[in-house]
């Protein structure tokens, strides 16, 4: 018997056991990088970029402008987006009467106060078509697909009138992650914007 016949059958003999250890650490390689760090996942990073402007001596534009960055691996997809706008000062009466007694704006089952809400837009995505469910719009916007790939970004726009009055609000966003259907999980985000500056 060579030696060469001798290497020949030791390799054979261990081509089975380092075929089974590459399938082993390709299983742990794909159970760390896709389970645990949930590469699998859609990631956002959104943010609002924010306008005023005085329309007459009774009203004021504010556009917001909702960012979406995918920073994630795969295709990030919307199944709703909300933007609504509360009022923080000038205080009402209400809030008002509370700090002046020494008591607190947070309720005690709440973590936030309760502002008042001034307006806001509800859109869900289905069938390639984006439903405004506000009862003061009645729009249809057709063959929109809220579908970002990864490493790029999207805009959505949303317009709000409001009373000259209002100086200060508080702006919530909310996207709903269509991949996610079971769960109400989602992106959100607050911005304080003060109109007077």
């Amino acid at each position: 018997m060579s030696v060469l016949h001798c290497i020949k059958q030791i390799a054979e003999s261990v081509k089975p056991a380092i075929e089974i250890a590459a399938i082993i650490i390709g299983g742990v390689w794909s159970y760390l990088l896709f389970i645990k760090n949930r590469q699998s996942r859609p990631k956002a990073k959104i943010s609002h970029l924010i306008y005023s402007e005085r329309l007459n001596d009774q009203k004021i534009l504010l556009r917001v402008e909702l960012k979406i960055s995918n920073i994630g691996n795969v295709l990030l997809q919307i199944q709703s987006c909300k933007t609504w706008i509360q009022q923080l000062t000038p205080l009402d009466m209400d809030k008002l009467k509370l700090i002046e007694e020494g008591k607190n704006l947070v309720r005690e089952e709440k973590h936030e106060a309760d502002w008042g809400l001034i307006d806001g837009v509800e859109i869900l995505y289905k069938e390639n078509k984006a439903v405004v469910k506000d009862p003061d719009i009645k729009k249809v916007i057709e063959n929109f697909v809220p579908q970002i790939e990864p490493g790029e970004e999207d805009f959505i726009y949303f317009d709000f009138t409001i009373d000259v009055g209002v100086q200060t609000i508080l702006i919530y966003s909310y996207l709903r992650n269509f991949s996610i259907r079971r769960r109400d999980f989602g992106w959100s985000l607050y911005t304080i914007y003060n109109i007077n500056k």
